[in-house]
């Protein structure tokens, strides 16, 4: 394969070159032909039977794709976070899978893409020796015939998807390294694909700071590394490269002079500080350290080397925006600071953005943490900076926060909870919600068991839905479809007669009447929350309660085994969705709206 070379900076732009997003993932060739569809590592490995996803799907396209049979490209297999970021730990867990159920059952909760960032072979012919920006041209030209996206998305269906190349690198890298992509690449204009190491693609790696501890050398005489978690020293590693030899040859003095033999290796009784440049850190370990400098004058016991530091030096903060009083708590009881929360939505925010693009927004800010006064803001303020969008809705000034700017901008105000309407900015209604909502906290079981009672009916008519908690004691069960395809008292026709078939199967436990003080301990049924000018919780936005729980979608089976909303913390979220969690399709949304249809004709009204 062609491989690029690493440089620490990429060639000026002078008209030579182009510049893509470097992924990170396992490099493959996509061969297809009438009689074979495969992808083959760089080692020339099989990954076909590891990544279904891309050749069911592959499959479905044979005989559209035969006229370009066969065919040749090269690109990456990756489990996209954004459109510049992918999460290699995903990926090596994919790579890891040797039988085929295990990555059928891994497909369906996380999908893997393959970007094509280069053409090999088209109808039979091999066109390596062509230029690279005549290669990309045929290759755009192939994806606009097959309908194929024209840019990484990880919130499309279609798992083939090409990469573009840019002539501005400033603006690709502010956007690699705002979403903790893993570099860039830049390509000369002319170059031949060749099947070796090239200087005509330079690729530039995004590097983070981080602060560790050298804590002794290993036989090999590499210097391992850590820091503290929950008090305690934890190893994140080993590096070498980096230093220089009197660098170098200070540090093992120091190691030989104080350090302790343990076993092959040397530990050091009190660690010594430094910085170095990784790409990320997974399972407790650095990926690529290399040396910076020594942290001289820092001590070990600083705050500086922990657990929590670290996520900070992995993911820093934009340069395009000032952030302030990051110390501030907002859940006392956790030691939740501002940056905290910054964090979450850093980690949050491929699937926050996913719900709230497009959607005029209304947040309650709690500028003194959630102990605190708070209030709801709907308009946007005067001094708003320029990257932040906003629409008019309902005779509001709107914030739509549709990038990860705005999404900072507006957590470093302390706007805590993000509530959106059932439409999006061009007015249309893109899903139905009923909100079940039981007396207290005690009795989620209610909402649950109404939840459960709902998907039967949907699964009956074959009507893809989902959970979400709301963060607080009930549940919401979402109905997604074609964006625009209902209107409001449409919706409010289905959803009173869902509501209604809830109430009637079990009229001790459930009820439509609004006025708590009438309900007697009863769940609450509400369809009238989703209607013109409501809004509800974003899923994934993160409530005003003590324990920091948020508003989590889920698959039926988690649903089934929650005990409590309570369990699903801003901890739980990063680690349970480090990908995109799309519950239902583009596809399977559009099978919902013809059923809905159909059953709305049922019910006695013409759609």
């Amino acid at each position: 394969m062609m491989l690029p070379t690493r440089r620490d900076t990429w060639p000026d732009n002078d008209g030579r070159w182009v510049y893509e997003v470097k992924y990170d993932g396992f490099r493959a060739v996509l061969t297809c032909s009438l009689s074979k569809i495969t992808l083959t590592s760089r080692n020339g490995k099989d990954l076909s039977s590891q990544f279904p996803e891309v050749i069911q799907f592959l499959h479905s396209c044979k005989e559209r794709l035969r006229s370009f049979m066969p065919l040749k490209l090269d690109g990456e297999l990756v489990f996209l976070k954004t459109p510049w970021s992918s999460d290699f730990s995903v990926c090596q867990k994919r790579g890891r899978m040797r039988s085929d159920q295990s990555a059928t059952r891994h497909a369906q909760e996380f999908r893997a893409f393959f970007t094509a960032f280069d053409l090999l072979k088209i109808k039979g012919k091999e066109i390596t020796g062509r230029a690279y920006e005549n290669r990309k041209h045929i290759m755009a030209q192939l994806f606009f015939r097959m309908g194929w996206p024209k840019e990484p998305d990880p919130r499309h269906d279609i798992p083939v998807q090409y990469v573009p190349h840019t002539e501005n690198p400033d603006r690709l890298w502010s956007s690699v390294t705002a979403n903790q992509g893993e570099g860039i690449v830049a390509k000369d204009r002319k170059s031949r694909w060749v099947p070796e190491r090239s200087d005509r693609w330079i690729k530039v790696k995004n590097y983070r700071n981080v602060m560790v501890l050298i804590t002794g050398e290993k036989a090999n005489g590499y210097f391992t590394v850590g820091n503290l978690q929950n008090g305690r020293m934890a190893q994140l590693g080993s590096f070498l490269h980096g230093m220089s030899s009197s660098e170098k040859d200070a540090l093992k003095a120091i190691i030989r002079k104080n350090g302790r033999k343990e076993q092959k290796e040397i530990r050091l009784p009190d660690p010594v500080p430094v910085s170095l440049l990784c790409i990320g850190c997974e399972k407790n370990e650095l990926r690529e350290p290399r040396f910076a400098s020594f942290l001289l004058g820092s001590s070990a016991d600083d705050k500086t080397f922990t657990e929590r530091h670290l996520a900070y030096d992995l993911h820093p903060l934009p340069d395009e925006q000032p952030f302030t009083n990051l110390d501030k708590p907002m859940y006392p009881d956790l030691a939740f600071t501002k940056r905290d929360f910054l964090l979450y939505l850093q980690k949050a925010a491929p699937n926050l953005l996913y719900w709230l693009s497009g959607r005029p927004l209304t947040v309650i800010r709690f500028p003194d943490g959630v102990e605190g006064k708070s209030f709801y803001q709907k308009n946007a303020p005067n001094q708003a900076p320029s990257f932040v969008r906003t629409i008019q809705w309902e005779g509001q000034n709107a914030v739509v926060a549709d990038s990860l700017n705005t999404l900072l901008w507006l957590g470093n105000q302390a706007c805590l909870e993000f509530h959106i309407p059932p439409e999006n900015e061009a007015g249309e209604i893109c899903e139905m919600f009923l909100d079940l909502d039981p007396p207290d906290r005690s009795a989620f079981s209610m909402a649950k068991e109404a939840a459960l009672d709902l998907k039967e009916i949907f699964d009956r008519f074959e009507l893809a839905s989902f959970v979400k908690t709301s963060g607080r004691k009930g549940l919401q069960v979402y109905l997604p479809f074609t964006p625009g395809s209902f209107s409001y008292s449409e919706c409010r026709i289905f959803l009173k007669f869902c509501a209604e078939y809830l109430a009637q199967k079990d009229p001790a436990k459930r009820t439509l009447e609004r006025r708590i003080t009438k309900r007697e301990g009863k769940m609450y049924i509400d369809y009238l929350q989703h209607g013109k000018g409501k809004t509800i919780i974003a899923p994934f936005s993160m409530r005003a309660v003590a324990e920091g729980a948020c508003a989590v979608p889920l698959t039926w089976k988690e649903a089934e085994r929650l005990q409590s909303p309570s369990e699903l913390t801003f901890q739980y979220v990063t680690d349970r969705y480090p990908l995109l969690f799309k519950p239902v399709s583009n596809e399977e949304a559009a099978a919902n709206t013809n059923t809905i249809r159909k059953m709305l004709k049922k019910i006695g009204k013409t759609v």
